[in-house]
This record gives C-alpha cells, structure tokens and sequence, in this order.
C-alpha cells in the first residue's frame, strides 16, 4: 500500500537517514534570491551550507531563467528597505515630537516634566538612529559588486540544466502545463494571474505562469535520464499548488500527486520537499552542518514575507473579481448576496467578467476569498459555469486548498453561484449543502460553523437572483 500510495505517507526514519546521504539535492529560484533577502552574517552560514553540498547540487534551467529575470529588483528592494529604516524612524520620532510639544500641552499642569522627559529621549535617540543607519551594509547595494552572484556562478558551473532546444520545444512543454492546469494539477496553477506576461531569456518567449511546471518538468527529465532514485527539492515557494497543509503531525508537506508523479513518472523512490528554513534546521541534524538557530530564523522571517505577499495576492485578486461582479449588478456580503436582475445576458455577462480573473483552474468559473480586518476569511465565493454545482472535486477541493492556511474555527461562508435554475428549484440543494459541510469539516474538524449559500438565475421567470441558505 505505501509504494502505491507513497505520497499520503512519511517517509521512513531509515530512509530519511539515508536521503541525506545520497541525494540529489536541487534549489528552486527563491532560494538563489533568497539570500538577497538574509542579513551578511546569517548570508555567510547559508553559503557555507550550499557549499558543504555543491558535489551534490544540480537545478532545472529555468531555474536560473527566473533568477536572472529577477535578481537586479530584489536585490534593489532588500537594499532599499534597509536603508529606509533610519529615515522612517527618524520620521516617526518627528511626528511623535510634534505631539508632544503641541501648543495645547504647553500650557498642561504636567508639561514641565514632560518636556524634561523629552530632552533625556532626545538625548539618547540617536542611538537608534545610528543603530537603524547600520542595516543598510548587510545587503548589497545595486551600485556593488554582487558577491552573491559571484557565488551562485561558483556554486553551479556544470550543475545546471539544459536549455529548450527551440521555441517549439517550449512551446511543446507550455501546453502540457496548461492542460495539467485545467485539471487542477501542480505546480503552477497558483501563478495564472501572470497569465499573458511574457519573458525573453536567450531567444527564447517564456509564459510567466508555467515557470513553477518547467521547474518540475525539468527535475523530472533530470532523474528519468540520469536514474536518480533521491531527491531533496528545496523551494520557499508557499502556494497550495505545492504543498498540502495537513493540519496534522504530519505538518506541511510536498502535495501528494507530486510525490507520487516523481516515483511514477521518475521512478524516484526518496522524495522530500523543503522551504530553505526547513532544509538548514534538518541538515544541522543529519550532515552536522554548522547553522546557527538565528540563522534559520532569519530564513523563516524571509519565508514569512512571501507568504504575506502571496496573502495579500489572493486577496487582491477576489477585490478585482468582486469590482468586476459589481460592474454588472452583483454583490457579494457574509450573509445576503443578489444580483439587480438575472436574466441569462446577465448571468453571462458576470460569467465573462470572471474568466478575466481565473483565482483557480480547479473550479470552472474561478475561487476566491474575501477577509476581515484582522486577515482571516470572513466568506468564500465559488463560481461555476456548470446548471448545478455538485462536483467536490472541481469546486470545493480547490477552495479548501485556498483555505489551508487560515483559522476557520470561527466558521465559514461558502457562496456558491450557479448558472440555470432557480435555487430553490436546485435538486438536492439541501443535500448538496450537508455534503459541502460534512467535507469542510472533515478537511478541518475545528469547524463546527460552515454556511452554505447557493444562488442561481432563473431566466424564465425573470426574478431577482438571490443566495439561499442550505
């Protein structure tokens, strides 16, 4: 059953030991630029541990296609943000200073001791200021010597994948991600909002949304022609598409169809996937790798800023769906949601407005989730372009994937548009409602509140679309 099933199990303690023995160890793009992200001395370590493997290091070409792309404009943002850090606190201490010495306080009983307080902060302040101003040397400047690169070319002379042999070729690989990512099928899929955007890189025109399937790709192709049987794939990627969130003991780990495509496909029999964090608290155990514990918080730190970024991804790109639903009369809330009017011009219309914004190819029509003030989903939107949505695996598999990451605990709105038929006409509506939360709860068991909406158009009798509770 294991070998079967190999990607819903843990891998074997004898095994692991093993792995890190012998494996082929390869590094995705947000580890190169990662180190951008890392202050010198915590830089220094990690280079030291990619170094202590490099006899065992090899990565897809794409790989360096993206961190070429990309490296002038991360390395310029960690240096800008540095930098700024003595100019913001110098700017926040001036905003405190004006309302303290506002005219008003002047003339308080207090302001005496008051102001002899403020001279002794003042006094000491620049303390801060300097300490601030020094964090900008632990990140190259775009006007130095990259030592970094410097590195990364020493590291992986001889150790890189091939290129595409041609356009057509590239082509070739572009449409078999596409059709992986019509079926909801990593990795990759979590990227369709670069859609359209185009990369040059040696003659060759990329599609920005496959770069994640021509990293895999490319890793598959690697163990197939050279009988790799272990691999360590380390990324700091966060998205769904990659990882599953288990919710478990088990913890986050590779998405099991990746695992399983590796043995298939590869006939890879050790497969693990790390984030950089992951990858340098583990090699302390088991190749005795000398990483400090502040080290690999600093690794965790940059992990964390991609994940608030790819956050702040997903919920911008449900604000631009929801903008567009509102351009033709629908809205969206945690409790009601209607639309002016349903005929099937209108209902095509919202239809049309959201194949402009695919937050998920899992789903026909697209997924997306609206947040509170504190960041947590306050509700969830499905929208299908099936007479009824009943099908687990195209619409709701994908949202609780987008879900993974959050609380629940305190309940969840699960709106669900339908195109044909009125909702109360839906058959089995309420049964479809019990199915939806007996899957959420089983996805995550704290959820003890799951709310069922589902709305549909009736063009024949020309009411007003609502969402019902079911």
């Amino acid at each position: 059953m294991r070998e079967q099933f190999i990607g819903y199990f843990d891998p074997k303690p004898e095994n692991v030991s093993r792995l890190w023995k012998t494996a082929l160890i390869s590094l995705d793009t947000n580890v190169l630029l990662g180190l951008y992200r890392m202050p010198s001395k915590s830089r220094g370590e990690m280079i030291d541990l990619l170094r202590s493997v490099k006899e065992r290091l090899w990565v897809p070409y794409h790989v360096l296609v993206e961190y070429h792309a990309n490296r002038l404009d991360v390395l310029r943002e960690e240096h800008q943000n540095a930098t700024k850090l003595e100019k913001d606190f110098r700017s926040a201490f001036q905003q405190f200073k004006a309302v303290v010495k506002a005219e008003a306080n002047e003339r308080r009983e207090c302001w005496a001791e008051v102001s002899k307080q403020l001279a002794e902060i003042e006094k000491n302040v620049n303390r801060l200021f300097e300490a601030a101003k020094v964090e900008g040397t632990h990140y190259i400047a775009p006007n130095q010597k990259d030592t970094i690169r410097d590195f990364i070319e020493e590291l992986l002379t001889g150790r890189v994948g091939e290129r595409p042999a041609n356009q057509e070729a590239l082509n070739a690989d572009e449409e078999e991600a596409a059709k992986r990512f019509a079926n909801g099928i990593g990795p990759g899929f979590r990227d369709e909002k670069k859609a359209g955007e185009k990369r040059l890189m040696d003659g060759l025109i990329y599609d920005r949304q496959y770069g994640d399937y021509m990293v895999w790709s490319q890793l598959l192709k690697r163990c197939m022609d050279e009988n790799v049987r272990a691999v360590i794939f380390v990324t700091s990627d966060v998205k769904e598409d990659w990882w599953l969130e288990t919710k478990s003991i088990s913890g986050k780990r590779p998405q099991p169809e990746l695992v399983m495509e590796m043995s298939r496909v590869a006939n890879v029999k050790n497969f693990e996937m790390h984030t950089f964090a992951q990858f340098a608290d583990s090699a302390r155990q088991h190749l005795q790798a000398k990483v400090q514990q502040s080290t690999i918080e600093d690794a965790q730190k940059a992990e964390e800023e991609l994940r608030k970024e790819y956050r702040v991804s997903v919920r911008k790109e449900f604000e631009t769906l929801k903008r567009s639903l509102e351009k033709v009369g629908y809205r969206t809330g945690k409790t009601t949601a209607k639309m002016l009017s349903n005929t099937s011009a209108d209902v095509a219309e919202i239809l049309r407005h959201v194949s402009k914004v695919p937050l998920d190819a899992g789903a026909e029509g697209g997924v997306g989730i609206s947040f509170d003030d504190e960041g947590q989903p306050a509700a969830a939107l499905v929208l299908t372009l099936t007479s009824f949505v009943m099908d687990e695996r195209g619409s709701i598999g994908p949202l609780l994937s987008q879900l993974a990451p959050y609380d629940l605990s305190g309940g969840v709105d699960i709106y669900f548009l339908t195109r044909g038929g009125s909702t109360s006409s839906a058959p089995a509506s309420t049964h479809f409602g019990d199915h939806v939360r007996s899957v959420v709860r089983e996805f995550d068991s704290t959820v003890v509140n799951v709310r069922v909406w589902i709305g549909g158009s009736d063009s024949k009798s020309g009411a007003a679309m609502r969402f019902n509770l079911v």
